[in-house]
């Protein structure tokens, strides 16, 4: 059982490739920690691998079978900047009832765990702070019941004491539900505490580099 990324490649239109060759799985339970200085096309990897951008090359499985490309993600996405991940037109409990029933016991569970406030549901994303979005955003990910999830430097706005707190809260639900975690970070002690394995996309690229020439 795995997230599995076989020779994949991606480059924007009317632009070079981003990267080429790339190959990487995400095991059940491995917790991976990817790591590359900026430049790298880390962000773009991490959107390619949860199926928002098809990789022009190579494909992607999750435990054996191709990303869907309708309903809920089998990989969800917990992105760099959260306000992305939610409409601006949907208040917070109409977001979260897209992934599931923020209202039934799982809900009420989650959103106790990472902090996510009753009177936040009615609020539009403009009236959370970056910190209140990433909770429910983490929130509304494990609604989803994936398989794997994709952090791309997700906590890297808060402060490393909350930091720490959410990621514990966040990693004691992957255990119970024994899912696969891929997390980008540029902090070596956050990758040393969390990761399982950690592989560094700079080395992949000239590893693909190299196998080209």
């Amino acid at each position: 059982m795995a997230l599995e990324a076989t020779n994949i490649g991606y480059a924007y239109p009317g632009c070079t490739p981003v990267f080429e060759q790339i190959s990487l799985t995400v095991a059940s339970r491995e917790r991976l920690a990817l790591t590359a200085p900026s430049g790298f096309g880390k962000t773009t990897l991490c959107r390619v691998l949860a199926g928002y951008m098809p990789p022009l090359t190579g494909r992607i499985l999750v435990d054996g079978s191709s990303l869907p490309k309708r309903g809920v993600r089998p990989v969800q996405l917990l992105w760099q900047h959260p306000e992305q991940a939610f409409a601006p037109h949907l208040r917070l409990r109409n977001s979260l009832a897209e992934a599931g029933a923020w209202d039934g016991q799982t809900g009420r569970e989650l959103r106790e765990r990472f902090g996510v406030r009753g009177e936040w549901l009615d609020r539009m994303p403009h009236e959370l702070s970056g910190g209140e979005l990433m909770r429910s955003c983490m929130v509304r990910a494990l609604l989803a019941h994936p398989r794997y999830l994709i952090a791309d430097e997700a906590t890297a706005m808060l402060d490393a004491l909350t930091q720490m707190e959410v990621w514990k809260a966040f990693i004691s639900v992957l255990e119970a539900e024994e899912m696969g975690l891929l997390f980008v970070s540029h902090s070596p002690s956050l990758v040393s505490r969390i990761a399982t394995r950690s592989i560094d996309l700079a080395s992949l690229c000239r590893q693909s580099s190299s196998l080209s020439s």
